[in-house]
């Protein structure tokens, strides 16, 4: 993602990526690293958590999908889990839901076509709070754009710049690819579990 900070286009790129999938209480959760490129974590990577995970013995932040579709945003912390529904599985433009129980509600404002680096994404669903706080969401990829304050005052907007559907410890070759109807073509999989911690890890592989 690229952040652009103010009328003074201030930059600076960040990475999002999920790096695990684990079970918790029944449900399964995508774990996310979220980092600055000079590897300066990100601090204000959500609005409504309300634990400080900074003391925490062991700290994770990844997102779910339940049965109908909808995502949460989950922030573990010894032994402890927040969950807030950031979207919804069925979305209209008009419907609201309370992403906290506690009266903070979601609105889906509309739908749109964004272009980024990445490339033009249409059918993307903009997900509104508070009339200042804006996400832009593509069903298959995620989150494309996040952005907040006035255009003519304060506005920060950070918006997709490259993408890949992997993890950093499994790789095929090809990455990618078509076979025509009749045809094969050979795949190979690659393990690396350096700089892993022990244990299980869990990926798959879309054909």
């Amino acid at each position: 993602y690229k952040e652009t900070e103010g009328e003074y286009t201030y930059e600076e790129n960040y990475l999002d990526s999920i790096y695990d999938i684990r079970e918790f209480n029944g449900d399964t959760y995508y774990l996310v690293e979220q980092k600055y490129f000079n590897d300066k974590n990100i601090k204000d990577h959500n609005l409504f958590f309300n634990k400080d995970f900074k003391d925490a013995k062991e700290y994770w932040l990844g997102w779910k999908i339940d049965e109908n579709g909808d995502y949460y945003m989950a922030n573990y912390y010894d032994g402890e889990i927040e969950e807030y529904k950031y979207m919804i599985g069925d979305p209209e433009i008009g419907v609201t839901w309370d992403i906290t129980g506690s009266g903070d509600i979601l609105k889906v404002v509309d739908q749109v076509t964004i272009e980024t680096e990445a490339g033009i994404f249409t059918d993307c669903w903009k997900i509104g709070y508070d009339n200042f706080y804006y996400w832009y969401y593509k069903f298959g990829y995620g989150l494309i754009k996040y952005e907040y304050g006035e255009e003519d005052e304060y506005y920060v907007s950070r918006t997709l710049t490259d993408y890949s559907f992997r993890v950093k410890w499994l790789t095929t070759t090809p990455q990618n690819g078509t076979v025509s109807p009749g045809g094969e073509i050979e795949v190979s999989a690659e393990f690396d579990a350096g700089g892993l911690y022990s244990g299980d890890y869990n990926a798959f592989i879309n054909i």
